[in-house]
């Protein structure tokens, strides 16, 4: 016999909205809830997430770190690379290469597209750009493609 509580109204509703949230990833991992990252789009080889920055993820200028900016860009990177194969696939991350060129304050937006999905290897290019619409930075990654067995 249950001996616990029924949730509440207002409880129920935030389980929801977060269920609700992690339905549209691909993948769902407690980092990205840690990050704040949001999801734009994700589908057909391609995804755009955005990160609202908080102070906990700035660095000692005031801008968003370059740690932050390279875990949304491999998020979003391996997320377009899920969308490009079907269901039941899982990705590891070969190579990644970030290139910083501006500066990210308030809220960071990255895509990501998939260039080549091969059979155990798919390679993918995106960019992030800051709230003036600056590019950020410039990545391409390479991830191993899991296939369930």
């Amino acid at each position: 016999m249950n001996t616990q509580p029924a949730p509440t109204t207002a409880h129920t509703s935030e389980a929801a909205q977060r269920s609700a949230a992690a339905a549209q990833w691909l993948s769902h991992a407690p980092f990205y809830d840690h990050l704040g990252l949001q999801v734009v789009s994700i589908g057909a080889g391609s995804a755009s997430l955005r990160l609202s920055p908080s102070t906990d993820l700035g660095n000692s200028k005031g801008d968003l770190h370059g740690g932050a900016i390279a875990s949304m860009m491999d998020i979003t990177l391996s997320q377009a690379v899920r969308s490009a194969y079907p269901a039941g696939i899982n990705v590891s991350t070969i190579s990644m290469t970030v290139n910083y060129l501006a500066p990210s304050q308030g809220n960071a937006l990255s895509h990501a597209q998939v260039l080549r999905a091969g059979h155990s290897i798919a390679y993918a290019e995106g960019e992030v750009k800051n709230e003036a619409g600056e590019i950020v930075c410039r990545v391409s990654g390479s991830y191993r493609i899991i296939r369930p067995k």
